[in-house]
Formats: structure tokens, C-alpha cells, sequence
């Protein structure tokens, strides 16, 4: 056995380790029994796939995961962390990989030439497509258009945690913080029959100290996750609260809500909930995290909290000017 399990003993993190074959080789007393871990299951499949070289984490029990990690020898470890611990080595395992920014450099000139080569096809240019074809093509140019969102965020990501975005701090009113994003989703909210309530008045000559640039990113994330998860006909408001030292810009949503039991994890790095009305809207489970990250770098936060009756607030906490 490898010197690796006194060391997870000396951290209090309770172990099991498995073998090539996946067969249980030790484990720490503390470890649960292995059929009160299901999620782990899966990983102990003859036929299932190799743990991924640089782990995975994955839902635990009683607000703990699992974190799989590759021994040398073969096999894996599983781990078992509070929550709050796995988002903290996971966020250290990006801050310990530079290779992320080349790997997305790399990747975004192939990326780039498959989306403009599938627009000339679209367009005809290469020859008639038919109908059938340009369905393929569809699919193509929307999931050339996932990949391209998910390099932007590990990009941006990697930049947050090697400290290398150009913040360039000034202050700003509310009004003229949202008026971009809002100008953006203007039309979007008729085409999904929605409503929007804009800032009152009253708020918006309210004044922070933030990085415009990166402040309405978080904002047009907050505003897309309500665009996303509010059901034809519902509200989408933009409301305001100081409490003389920060301003909370606060998303409204007569949404789906978020169940109970994965709000702890709303902020993991690709963190997806198994509901089905998430399973529908694409995404990666990133873009909150990133907002989250970001949101600490500009010296605020972002949070969640229930809606009152129904759906969701998500909101940006920044501080207030002087």
C-alpha cells in the first residue's frame, strides 16, 4: 500500500482505495460502507469508463463528495470531503494547471475553422444542401457554439486563478452598469413572452466601485440563467438594496426554483441538477462558478437565495462608492 493513506489520515479525510480491477484494497473506519455511497457504483462497473486523469468529484452523502483521484499504481482513491473542501481542491487543480490556457489557445483555432467552414455550407456556397443536410448542419454550428462557450469560461477561469485578467477599478451608477446588458436582452425576454421589470428609478443613481467589463459579465449570466429557467409567461425583475458599505443587484425570477437539495452546490464547477427542466437548457455547470469567482476578485460576491413565492434570486453584492 502506498504512504498516501496516512496522509489523507493526517488531513481527517476519510479514504477508501480500489485496485485496477476496481476491487476495495483498504479503507479508512470512518468511510461509509460502500452501499451507502450509490453514486459510487458506477465507477465499480467492470465496463465503466477510466476515472478521468485529473479526478472527478461527484455527489456524496449528508453534504460530503466523493473526490476519485488515479493512484499510480492503477486503480483510485475515493475520497471523502465536505463540500466545501472538494470546490476548494478543485479550484486549486486549476490553479495548478497553466497548460488550461494553452490547451484553450490550441483549441480555438480548430473550433473557429469548423464553425466558419459549416457557415459556408449552411450558405450553400460549397453546392445545394438539402433540407436534411442543413438540419446535420444546424446541429453542428449549435454545438460548435456550446464548445466555443465552454473555452470561454475554462479560459476565463484559468485567467481569474493565475490572476492575469486587467481589472481596471472606477466608480459607476447602477444605471449606467446594467444599460448594456439590458440593452442585449430587450428583445429577448418578448420572444419568450416574458416580462421584465427594470431597476426603479429610485436605484439607479445608486453608485459602486467595480470593473464595468466584468461586472455586467456576472450580470448577463445572472440575466440569462432567469431567461433560461422562467417558464413562458412568468416575470423577470432587476431590483436593488444598499446597506451602506455594498449594493446588492438582485435578479428576480417566477422560475422553476432550485430544489432544496442542490442548493449547496449551485456554485460547484460543473455542477448540473438531475431535474429534468435543467436537463433541457444546455450548459456546462460553469458559468455560475465563474461569476462566483470573478465576484470575489471585484471585492463582492454572488449569492442565491429562494424567491418568495416561487422561483429564484440570484444576485451580485458589490461595493458601494464612496
Amino acid at each position: 500500500m502506498s504512504p498516501a493513506p496516512a496522509l489523507l489520515d493526517l488531513l481527517g479525510l476519510p479514504w477508501a482505495e480500489f485496485d485496477a480491477q476496481r476491487r476495495l484494497v483498504a479503507r479508512h473506519p470512518a468511510f461509509p460502507p460502500l452501499e451507502d455511497l450509490p453514486a459510487l457504483e458506477v465507477w465499480l462497473r467492470p465496463e465503466a469508463d477510466p476515472i478521468p486523469a485529473q479526478g472527478l468529484v461527484i455527489p456524496g452523502p449528508q453534504g460530503q463528495d466523493l473526490a476519485l483521484w488515479p493512484r499510480e499504481e492503477g486503480g483510485f482513491w475515493a475520497v471523502l470531503h465536505p463540500r466545501a473542501q472538494v470546490r476548494g481542491l478543485t479550484e486549486t487543480w486549476v490553479e495548478g494547471k497553466p497548460f488550461l490556457n494553452m490547451l484553450v489557445h490550441e483549441l480555438r483555432l480548430p473550433v473557429t475553422v469548423i464553425k466558419g467552414y459549416t457557415s459556408l455550407l449552411r450558405q450553400g456556397l460549397a453546392g445545394p444542401v438539402t433540407p436534411k443536410q442543413q438540419e446535420f448542419l444546424g446541429i453542428m454550428a449549435a454545438n460548435v457554439g456550446r464548445l466555443e462557450r465552454l473555452l470561454e469560461l475554462v479560459g476565463l477561469l484559468s485567467k481569474i486563478a493565475h490572476r492575469r485578467l486587467p481589472y481596471a477599478f472606477q466608480d459607476i451608477s447602477l444605471a449606467a452598469l446594467v444599460k448594456d446588458p439590458l440593452a442585449h436582452w430587450a428583445d429577448r425576454w418578448a420572444e419568450k413572452d416574458l416580462s421584465f421589470v427594470p431597476l426603479p428609478p429610485e436605484q439607479a443613481g445608486w453608485r459602486v466601485h467595480t470593473d464595468p467589463q466584468y461586472a455586467r459579465w456576472i450580470l448577463h449570466r445572472l440575466l440569462e440563467n432567469a431567461w433560461a429557467y422562467t417558464p413562458p409567461g412568468g416575470t423577470v425583475r432587476l431590483q436593488a438594496h444598499a446597506d451602506g458599505e455594498a449594493v446588492e443587484l438582485a435578479v428576480h425570477d417566477t422560475g422553476i426554483g432550485v430544489a432544496e437539495g442542490d442548493r449547496s452546490r449551485l456554485f460547484t464547477p460543473f455542477f448540473r441538477s438531475p431535474a429534468e427542466p435543467v436537463r433541457d437548457q444546455p450548459g456546462w455547470g460553469l458559468a455560475l462558478h465563474v461569476a462566483r469567482a470573478l465576484a470575489h476578485d471585484l471585492g463582492g460576491e454572488v449569492g442565491y437565495r429562494p424567491g418568495e413565492p416561487r422561483g429564484s434570486v440570484f444576485y451580485l453584492r458589490l461595493p458601494q462608492a464612496d
